[in-house]
């Protein structure tokens, strides 16, 4: 082999560990590229993930306040409810009373008219008896 060819074949071989490196550096590149795509897709997963977790949360505070506010509502309208039951029995009861005071007024006014009337009567009677003795000289 001569000289020539050697050196050829040197700057061959050169040239060809030349594409390695560049072939390498580029496969390296490509590697560390794809790796921190994958890193920034794990990193945009966890922060989804965070994310869902955080919306998650909030949904079940917003339902367990939802729950509260339901129950705290059916509660405060069966107290108004009772309230009201109570006052329109406290009505009823009221107008029951004044029926009854109104029936006693009624009875007892007719019983004193009764009265006055006998009284009236029984004062006439005296004073015609007084009137006919009078009259008669008695």
């Amino acid at each position: 082999m001569s000289d020539s060819t050697v050196k050829a074949l040197e700057e061959k071989i050169l040239i060809l560990e030349q594409q390695l490196k560049d072939e390498k550096a580029a496969s390296d590149a490509a590697l560390k590229a794809s790796k921190s795509r994958q890193y920034d897709l794990v990193e945009k997963m966890e922060a989804k993930d965070l994310e869902y977790e955080s919306l998650r949360v909030r949904l079940y505070r917003n339902t367990s306040e939802f729950a509260r506010f339901k129950e705290q509502t059916i509660r405060q309208a069966g107290l108004q409810e009772n309230a009201i039951m109570t006052h329109s029995e406290q009505v009823q009861s009221l107008k029951f009373l004044a029926e009854q005071d109104r029936e006693w007024l009624v009875a007892e006014t007719s019983k004193r008219i009764a009265a006055s009337a006998a009284l009236r009567k029984a004062s006439h009677e005296r004073v015609q008896t007084m009137q006919r003795r009078v009259s008669t000289g008695w």
